[in-house]
């Protein structure tokens, strides 16, 4: 009679160990997120038969409007929320991002001498800067990839010769992370070809600071 008493308090002990451990292990075996990180990649551009500009550009590192300079994509759920995605992010920052992007197809593009950064030792006529005012994932309606961009081009002597702002608002299959990457990718590159574009037809009017001997004052 102890013994079968002993053997039941044994197994009411046991029974409740047994059910723990098993909704343990279940919610221990539940899918958890993987980060996943991406990065705007250009594709090559034609380059131009002959430079708009003989002289070289620097470029200087693009300012992220604060809203949009964090590491995860940022989303726009309502006018006045937005978030960022904590499992999906950028491979560096947008800055860094736009940044090199920007400089690669424009020195590809043959717009210039040469496009280089800003800490190049390189001796630059022109100096390219940019404000990024919106960067985001529109997911209020039918999904958007929303790009907006000032653009300043200055001479050596910061004298501003260009100011352009170009806005892109394109519609994604989906608003899955890596569609809305591709679409501000896309945005970029038409944005680019705009900036491009208007170089091109104020030719004329942008030119870099006259040198000394081009002023008669060299010995």
């Amino acid at each position: 009679m102890n013994r079968s008493i002993a053997r039941y308090g044994f197994l009411l002990v046991l029974l409740p160990a047994l059910i723990g451990l098993h909704f343990g292990c279940f919610e221990i075996s539940r899918e958890t997120p993987i980060k996943r990180s991406f990065a705007i990649q250009l594709n090559n551009p034609t380059p131009h038969s002959e430079e708009l500009f003989s002289g070289v550009l620097k470029v200087r590192r693009f300012r992220v409007a604060t809203r949009y300079n964090q590491q995860g994509l940022i989303y726009q759920r309502s006018d006045v929320s937005f978030e960022s995605d904590f499992y999906n992010e950028w491979l560096t920052g947008p800055a860094e991002n736009l940044t090199q992007e920007s400089r690669l197809w424009l020195d590809r593009r043959k717009t210039f001498v040469r496009t280089v950064e800003l800490s190049s030792q390189v001796r630059g006529e022109f100096v390219l800067e940019a404000q990024v005012n919106r960067l985001y994932a529109d997911l209020r309606g039918t999904p958007q990839a929303v790009l907006e961009i000032q653009f300043f081009l200055l001479d050596r002597d910061s004298v501003v010769l260009l100011d352009r702002t170009y806005v892109r608002e394109l519609q994604l299959p989906n608003d899955e992370p890596a569609s809305i990457v591709q679409g501000l990718t896309r945005g970029l590159q038409e944005i680019l070809m705009d900036l491009d574009a208007d170089l091109s037809e104020h030719r004329a009017e942008i030119r870099p600071p006259e040198t000394e001997s081009q002023n008669g004052n060299s010995d």
